[in-house]
């Protein structure tokens, strides 16, 4: 069974969740957010936080971590603090050293919800129902959440297409040479006039 963390890095809250890749259907695990203490100082937080990562990477043993990647914010100072926060996770994912998969915000949301630019209340809404869950998670789980989903649902489309492309490039061999150039099926130009 493939074990998937989400990760969505924030400049105050980072939220994670856990989906194991179960059948018939994927089970959540767990999720929760990891706040960020701001009286304690940038280097202390972003500290706590990787200490926090690796507590969650040594208890749910993940095979993935899907990464939400980072997106231009509208105000500079707010660049920078996410900035951090993700330089904190990728510094702690580096040391792990398991598989790492980012995506930005309108893959994941197009993966899960089937629109690119859902809103958050969308995406919460998918997951609720999805896991039936009482209630919808706060924001930021339900991002990570929808992270480790964007991983497992786009990791069968993948597999798919390569079984896809296989079969199409083992019937294209089949074929009897028909004097057209097998890139672009133009006729072959051999110098004689046609």
């Amino acid at each position: 069974m493939l074990r998937v963390l989400g990760l969505d890095p924030g400049s105050r809250l980072t939220g994670w969740g856990v989906v194991d890749d179960g059948a018939p259907a994927p089970r959540l695990v767990a999720f929760g957010r990891v706040a960020l203490p701001r009286s304690s100082g940038r280097a202390n937080a972003l500290k706590r936080l990787q200490e926090e990562l690796d507590l969650l990477l040594a208890e749910f043993r993940p095979a993935v971590v899907a990464l939400e990647r980072s997106f231009t914010a509208r105000y500079p100072g707010a660049s920078l603090a996410l900035a951090e926060v993700r330089g904190a996770a990728l510094a702690v994912l580096g040391r792990w050293g398991g598989t790492l998969r980012e995506y930005p915000p309108a893959q994941v949301k197009a993966a899960v919800v089937g629109n690119g630019r859902a809103e958050k209340r969308q995406v919460a809404f998918v997951v609720q129902h999805t896991f039936a869950l009482p209630a919808p998670p706060p924001p930021d789980a339900a991002d990570a959440i929808a992270l480790a989903l964007c991983y497992l649902r786009l990791r069968c489309l993948d597999a798919r297409a390569a079984g896809m492309l296989a079969s199409v490039s083992a019937a294209w061999t089949q074929l009897p040479d028909c004097g057209r150039d097998r890139k672009c099926g133009r006729p072959v130009r051999t110098g004689e006039p046609e």
